[in-house]
């Protein structure tokens, strides 16, 4: 019976932290290549100082190919530039340490999910939320950017949502 405990017990953190740090020197997003199949794009923010969420979104008109403005009676936008910027700078993103693995320091490196539901006023160390989505509305990325990591103007802390681990990576 002991044997059969330890053989059902869940994985320890180390293993946990083991398979994190394997992700070092991957792609953040290794199937996210083409920002050409970038057909909507949601950014969440979080205003510390007014304890206010904003979001933005652009996507494509499955129409007529312009860009609109979704929560502005579609409105066209100017965004295929901003977009292909936006996208590019997801693609071929390299984890390039694992800053932490544990659940509660998500707000100690400032990559809490932006969330209506649980974000709060007062709440700190939310980050921005970008999700990037293809026109059948699968997702091809979504990221929470944090903090800036010290001494670097370039690298930030990150995280995916359905994740605890914390990267730096250079965005």
């Amino acid at each position: 019976m002991t044997l059969g405990a330890l053989w059902t017990q869940s994985p320890t953190s180390t293993t946990i932290e083991d398979e994190a740090t394997a992700q070092v020197g991957k792609l953040l997003f290794p199937d996210f290549n083409e920002s050409k199949n970038v057909a909507s794009l949601k950014i969440t923010k979080y205003d510390e100082k007014l304890g206010t969420m904003s979001e933005f979104e652009v996507a494509r008109d499955s129409q007529t190919g312009v860009w609109i403005l979704p929560s502005h009676d579609s409105y066209p936008a100017d965004a295929e530039d901003q977009i292909s910027k936006s996208s590019n700078s997801l693609i071929g993103v390299k984890i390039l340490q694992l800053a932490s693995s544990l659940a509660d320091d998500k707000s100690k490196y400032g990559v809490l999910e932006p969330s209506v539901d649980q974000t709060k006023v007062g709440s700190s160390g939310v980050g921005d939320l970008i999700r990037m989505f293809d026109a059948k509305g699968n997702r091809l990325a979504e990221l929470v950017i944090g903090d800036k990591v010290k001494g670097s103007e370039t690298q930030r802390y990150v995280r995916i949502p359905t994740m605890d681990q914390i990267y730096v990576a250079e965005l």
